[in-house]
Parts: C-alpha cells; structure tokens; sequence
C-alpha cells in the first residue's frame, strides 16, 4: 500500500519558523474602529484553534482584518476557521498580503471571491 506524503511548497514567506500564534494575536490600531489579527507560521489542525481564539477576542462590532502575511502554510482547518468568522461578522472581514502559497489555496477553493483579500501586491494572472 502507498502512503502519501504531503510536500508543503516553498515560497518566499517559508522562511518564517513559527508554528504558532503569537500569544497576543490582536493588535488594535489606536485610531478607528478595526483590529487586526497577526497570524504567523503554519495554520493547520494543531494550531487553527489558536486563530479561532484570537478572532473570537475581537468585538463583533469592529472591523477585523485577518493579516496572513507571516503564514507559511494552511490546511483546511484554517479555512474553516475564516469561513466561520466571516459569517459570524456577515462578511465584515479582510484577509490581509496572504503569501502566495496560501493565496493559492484561497483561489483553489474560491474563497478568494467569497473573502475579502487584500494582496500585498497587484500580480494578477490572466484566467482562460
């Protein structure tokens, strides 16, 4: 029987080591009603809760933006866990400068036109 093995691609944001949240995932901007969640390292089962914790801490009545930009990798479980949030907040969430190899994931399953995605730069590809 075959196993299979799982390769999480390589792309400029693997560099970044962290696994895990930081503990203090929230950071409110001093002016204006949003808040931003930092994400940082690999979003996956082990580690979605932590997300999830951070997004739950955050008002439902103030903007949140999720900023993926030190995220590495994530699996369906993180997915779920923006899913969740952006029909918690009726849509009233921003995914922020997703690395390319999670903009990809966004893209493979949609979510990029169900999501608001803020990407740190204009690179669009042609679809046809």
């Amino acid at each position: 029987m075959e196993r299979a093995v799982h390769h999480r691609s390589v792309d400029k944001c693997s560099s970044l080591s962290s696994r895990r949240l930081p503990d203090h995932g929230v950071v409110s901007p001093a002016e204006g009603n949003e808040a931003v969640v930092v994400a940082t390292g690999e979003i996956d089962v082990d580690t979605a809760s932590a997300l999830h914790d951070a997004i739950e801490r955050v008002p439902a009545a103030t903007r949140l933006v999720v900023d993926l930009s030190a995220v590495t990798f994530m699996d369906s479980s993180g997915l779920a866990v923006l899913v969740a949030a952006h029909r918690r907040r009726d849509g009233a969430l921003v995914v922020r400068g997703p690395c390319p190899s999670v903009a990809r994931v966004l893209a493979y399953t949609g979510l990029d036109h169900v999501l608001v995605v803020e990407r740190p730069h204009l690179h669009v590809a042609a679809h046809g």
